[in-house]
C-alpha cells in the first residue's frame, strides 16, 4: 500500500501549452501535496420519481487542480515565483563609469545607461572606494533619459566618481500571458510507481509566511487542462539546491518607506493571486484553454509598535512601502 510520506512531485515549464516535457521534469521540494490531483464535477438529475430515487448523476467537467506546501529555499522559490508572476526574471549586469552623490542619493551615468533598470528594484553596486557605498540599494526614481538612478535615503555616504563600476539587478514583474507548467505526482506502491501527470497547469495563488523563530513557509495552487495516469519509468532532474531560510537569521535590511523599520514585525503573511481560470464550452469535458486575470497582493502582519506613526498613517488613509532582503547561507537573495 502506498504511503503519503513517499509521495514525490516533479515539475517542468512547458514550451507548448499542454505538452509535458517529461525529459526535463525536476524533483520538487515540498512538505505536503494533499490537494494536488484531479477534480471531477457532477450534476444530479432533477427528475422527480415516485420511488424517491435519484434518476441520474452525470459528470459534466473535470480538471487538474490543487497544490502543495513548501519551505523557503530561494533557488526553488525563484521557479515558483516565475509560475505565480507568469513571467521570467530580468537580469541586468552593467559595467560602466558613474558618479555617486551622497546628497541627492544618486548614481549618474549617461543617457540610456539604466534603461533596463526599473523603479522599485534593488541594485547591487560594487567598485566604490568606501565599502559602505557598495551593496544593495533600492531604486526609488529614474530619470526620463535613463541616465540617473535615485536610491533610498542613506544608501551613499560619499561623493565619488567610479571607473568601471558594477551595477547588477535581478527583478520580476507580473506578466500578461500564462506561463504553463506540467506537474507529476508519484506514489510508489508495492514496487510500482503510480503517476498522475497534470498538464497545461497555470499558477493561481501563493501564500508566503515569515514568522519570527520559524522557517519561511508557503503554499501554492494551480488549475490546468488535462490529467493522465501512467506507470512509466522516469528519470528526473535533480532538485534545486539551497538551504532552507528562516525569518530570524536569514532576513535583513527590513525597511518601511525606505527607512530602517522602527516597529518590530513578528509575523508577515503575503497572499498573492494571479486570477487563473479555466475556459470551458459545450462538448468539452475539461478546460479547452487557460487564462490569467488581475494580479493582486495583500499582506497581513503582527507587530510591536514603538510609537503611533503607523496607526496615524492608516487613519490618514496613507500608504506605506514595506521591504526586506532574504538571504541564504549560499548567498542567494530575494
Amino acid at each position: 500500500m502506498g504511503n503519503a510520506n513517499t509521495t514525490s512531485i516533479t515539475y517542468a515549464f512547458e514550451t507548448t501549452q499542454g505538452v509535458a516535457d517529461t525529459a526535463n521534469l525536476k524533483i520538487l521540494r515540498h512538505t505536503g501535496s494533499d490537494t494536488l490531483g484531479n477534480t471531477v464535477e457532477t450534476v444530479t438529475s432533477g427528475e422527480i420519481r415516485s420511488d424517491r430515487a435519484v434518476a441520474d448523476q452525470t459528470q459534466v467537467h473535470n480538471q487538474p487542480d490543487g497544490g502543495f506546501s513548501f519551505e523557503g529555499s530561494i533557488p526553488q522559490m525563484n521557479d515558483l515565483l516565475k509560475m505565480l508572476f507568469h513571467n521570467d526574471f530580468v537580469e541586468v549586469n552593467l559595467t560602466l563609469n558613474v558618479t555617486i552623490d551622497d546628497v541627492g542619493q544618486t548614481i549618474t551615468g549617461v543617457a540610456s545607461d539604466f534603461d533596463a533598470v526599473i523603479n522599485g528594484c534593488m541594485v547591487l553596486v560594487a567598485g566604490a572606494t568606501d565599502p559602505l557605498d557598495n551593496g544593495l540599494k533600492r531604486v526609488i526614481a529614474k530619470s526620463v533619459d535613463g541616465s540617473v538612478l535615485t536610491v533610498e535615503t542613506g544608501s551613499f555616504l560619499n561623493n565619488e566618481a567610479i571607473t568601471g563600476a558594477s551595477i547588477k539587478a535581478r527583478f520580476l514583474t507580473s506578466g500578461t500571458l500564462p506561463k504553463f507548467v506540467s506537474l507529476e505526482k508519484t506514489l510508489p506502491n508495492d514496487g510500482t510507481d503510480y503517476r498522475t501527470l497534470m498538464t497545461g497547469m497555470i499558477c493561481d495563488t501563493m501564500n508566503l509566511s515569515f514568522e519570527s523563530r520559524q522557517i519561511v513557509s508557503g503554499d501554492i495552487a494551480f488549475v490546468g487542462q488535462e490529467t493522465t495516469y501512467n506507470t512509466e519509468a522516469r528519470t528526473y532532474l535533480a532538485q534545486n539546491t539551497g538551504s532552507v531560510v528562516n525569518a530570524t537569521k536569514n532576513v535583513a535590511s527590513f525597511r518601511v518607506d525606505d527607512l530602517v523599520a522602527v516597529d518590530c514585525y513578528k509575523t508577515i503573511n503575503l497572499t498573492m493571486t494571479a486570477g487563473a481560470r479555466g475556459k470551458d464550452c459545450i462538448s468539452e469535458k475539461g478546460n479547452f484553454d487557460m487564462d490569467i486575470g488581475e494580479f493582486n497582493i495583500s499582506i497581513d502582519f503582527s507587530a510591536y509598535f514603538r510609537n503611533n506613526s503607523f496607526l496615524e498613517n492608516i487613519k490618514a488613509d496613507g500608504s506605506q512601502a514595506i521591504g526586506w532582503v532574504t538571504e541564504d547561507v549560499e548567498g542567494n537573495k530575494l
